[in-house]
């Protein structure tokens, strides 16, 4: 892989990032508190740091996803949600709204609507814990690598700026896609 990826980039004039060492690995899996999965991390150490993916690197002596302000670092331990279950609770949410001839004032509702916002923005963040977003398709698009819980090592379609979902994405034989079938298949 790490061959035909290289061809590519050269092809584009483009360099990409090296592989990893285990040493920088462990310590970025520490940093984060979670094992990465298998093929992810065979990846980093065998391929690439960041090749179609966003690259994961170290600055200043802190792990992260280059270009990435969306992955929630404290908490890719926690597991990634139950999907409908996580859909079901930021819609109960969203079905909250405060609608302002409920109020006796104007600053009591813009408090009541900030409250709101403020608890579904947190519902919606929820929803991708336990993942990384590892791969922006643009337009607000992003791909999913779950880091935790049942669902740890499979790939998803963060599709909310559309259709409000996050679903699987699927091997062509209906199983939820790993890192190396997505990224062998869907990422060139």
């Amino acid at each position: 892989m790490h061959e035909r990826i290289s061809r590519w980039f050269r092809r584009d004039g483009k360099d990409f990032p090296p592989a990893l060492t285990e040493a920088q690995v462990h310590e970025a899996e520490a940093q984060f508190g979670v094992a990465l999965p298998d093929d992810y991390r065979q990846y980093l150490l065998r391929v690439s740091a960041g090749a179609q993916v966003r690259e994961l690197r170290c600055d200043q002596g802190q792990w992260h996803w280059a270009g990435d302000s969306n992955t929630d670092l404290d908490r890719l331990k926690t597991p990634f949600p139950d999907h409908d279950a996580a859909l079901a609770a930021s819609n109960e949410i969203w079905s909250q709204q405060p609608r302002e001839e409920e109020y006796a004032s104007v600053s009591a509702y813009q408090d009541a609507q900030r409250a709101w916002w403020d608890a579904y923005q947190a519902t919606e963040e929820a929803r991708t814990t336990g993942a990384i977003f590892l791969r922006s398709g643009g337009c607000d698009y992003e791909t999913l690598l779950v880091v935790s819980g049942p669902m740890r090592g499979t790939m998803w379609s963060d599709e909310r700026a559309y259709t409000d979902r996050i679903d699987p994405i699927l091997h062509y034989d209906g199983h939820p896609a790993t890192f190396a079938e997505w990224y062998a298949y869907k990422a060139w």
